[in-house]
């Protein structure tokens, strides 16, 4: 009986989408602990643009993103306890967080310094004003307000951080090998929403004329990292002035074939011109070939960035699979779990995916909102832009230090297969990588850190497959199975637990199998020794 073949497709991780309305986001209200009643109304200073005293209707509302208040020189021990223990019972910084210990704090409203605090402590409530540089326009256009929150990327606007390259160095190119871009080849069907002064160029495989998107998925992506900021249309790019090429290698269905990526990508390789690459598809099939070749542009010092699938189950889907890729799973844009998640240790951080709004291919004014993981990759790529606009220098295994580094952990205490290191912060990314510039260190790995030699505890063959059991190791995240037919190369697998079956296998035929731990260490893949190689027949 002879194995049987199948076609491999490339299914872009992209969820249905509907019309948004003109309107924005907001965080969701927090627990109330009850501190105290709202503080008297002479506690709120507010300042209008001469410096005159004001109410807080008078202050336009894009002008300030929630309040900071300050307490009393004289304010008690206990009180600032208070204030501090009711900010940690609340589970999102985003509503209420420290700012300067027993002197300064923010909230998001009024009603939530309520909750945290003991009016008699509090000296005086303000705004939280924004301060922009001379020639940038109020960033916030109508969307995903929640989203901007919990990645915190509004403190790294405020320093006029928007992706270009700081300090001399060169302004970051982020690939986006999608589905193209709607207007890339035609001046007459260009998105109001995007300066495609940012788009040097494109590309495409052999199968297409163009780079154009008839998909709409490609221009979703890009718009989410590079749509114009400050215009009062559509969306807000989370970095704008980053370049970007729109890499066609996926058709109108959102499919694509494996040897179309390769090829794509060893040409972003030989240019050499790409610092970030992001591919927001999923195969579950693994690829050696692929693989080599996100290795390859690893070793070059490009970022890759995939998402990490929709099928909410423990099951592997590449490119987020691979050890040279980051993985990234989707959260609701408050950061809690979105259940259509993958969660296994190709998981490694986790960002805003679901209710996200964006640019439509529909027509130049046309907007969407859509959730998937595809959603959540570009969202990293944006932060590993930022990160290669401060520090050229940074590659893979730098980038994961800064994840780790960076990262709020959410979940399980450390690393979990749910939001990996956990959810991406550009405020913390940015200071580190700033304080960090030229000296940032790859994450380092201690032999007792590494699994340890993997077992066979049993094979049950049957008709063309063979049930495997491997003895269960601590410190191992998933398992990586080598096999191969007499006189041929072994094949690589990966499962996450430690009982799988293999299929579609040739009957009657002697095939050897190995295996061994896998465990991710804050983004870096750490393999165990192989098992003792296993002979075994098919039925």
């Amino acid at each position: 009986m002879t194995k049987m073949r199948r076609t491999v497709a490339v299914i872009a991780a992209f969820a249905m989408a509907l019309t948004v309305p003109a309107a924005g986001y907001a965080a969701g209200p927090a627990e109330k602990t009850g501190a105290g009643e709202m503080p008297d109304d002479q506690l709120l200073m507010v300042s209008d643009a001469e410096g005159d005293m004001a109410s807080l209707s008078e202050i336009d509302e894009n002008d300030y993103n929630g309040f900071i208040y300050v307490l009393k020189e004289d304010a008690t021990e206990e009180q600032i306890e208070e204030i501090e223990n009711n900010i940690e019972e609340i589970d999102n910084e985003n509503v209420a967080e420290e700012i300067s210990s027993g002197e300064i704090y923010a909230a998001e409203s009024l009603d939530v310094i309520e909750q945290v605090a003991d009016p008699s402590a509090i000296e005086y409530i303000e705004p939280n004003y924004l301060v922009h540089i001379a020639y940038t326009a109020d960033p916030f256009d109508r969307y995903n307000g929640s989203m901007m929150n919990t990645i915190r990327i509004r403190n790294v606007w405020d320093a006029g951080v928007y992706g270009a390259g700081q300090g001399g160095a060169k302004t970051p190119v982020i690939a986006v090998m999608d589905t193209g871009l709607r207007g890339v080849s035609s001046k007459s069907r260009r998105h109001e929403d995007l300066d495609y002064s940012k788009v040097p160029k494109s590309m495409w495989s052999r199968k297409f004329r163009s780079a154009e998107d008839d998909n709409g998925h490609g221009t979703f992506l890009t718009g989410e990292i590079l749509a114009t900021m400050g215009n009062k249309k559509g969306v807000s790019g989370l970095m704008p002035q980053v370049k970007i090429i729109p890499v066609k290698v996926l058709d109108k269905n959102g499919q694509g074939e494996m040897k179309d990526l390769i090829s794509a990508l060893n040409h972003l390789i030989k240019k050499g011109n790409v610092d970030v690459i992001n591919m927001s598809f999923t195969s579950g099939y693994y690829s050696a070939s692929f693989e080599k070749a996100c290795k390859k542009a690893a070793r070059k010092g490009m970022i890759l960035v995939a998402a990490a699938g929709n099928a909410g189950n423990p099951s592997f889907m590449y490119p987020a699979g691979y050890n040279s890729v980051i993985g990234v799973a989707a959260v609701k844009g408050s950061g809690s779990k979105w259940s259509h998640s993958e969660y296994n240790d190709s998981v490694d951080v986790a960002a805003p995916g679901v209710n996200v709004a964006g640019l439509s291919a529909n027509s130049s004014k046309s907007y969407t909102m859509v959730s998937g993981t595809s959603m959540a990759a570009p969202v990293v790529s944006a932060l590993a832009a930022m990160v290669k606009s401060i520090d050229p220098t940074v590659k893979h295994n730098q980038f994961a230090t800064i994840l780790k580094m960076s990262s709020r952990d959410k979940g399980k205490k450390g690393y979990d297969v749910h939001y990996g290191m956990g959810i991406i912060d550009f405020s913390k990314a940015y200071q580190y990588t700033s304080s960090n510039k030229g000296r940032i260190k790859a994450i380092g790995v201690k032999k007792s850190q590494k699994p340890k030699k993997a077992k066979i505890k049993s094979l049950r063959t049957g008709i063309n497959g063979v049930r495997v059991k491997v003895k269960k190791l601590k410190k191992t995240t998933s398992y990586q199975i080598a096999i191969k037919k007499k006189g041929k190369k072994y094949k690589i697998l990966r499962v996450s637990k430690n009982k799988f079956t293999i299929v579609n296998l040739n009957g009657y035929s002697t095939y050897y199998i190995k295996v061994r731990g896998v465990r991710n260490l804050n983004g870096v893949m750490v393999y165990g020794k192989w098992s003792k190689v296993k002979k075994f027949r098919t039925k």
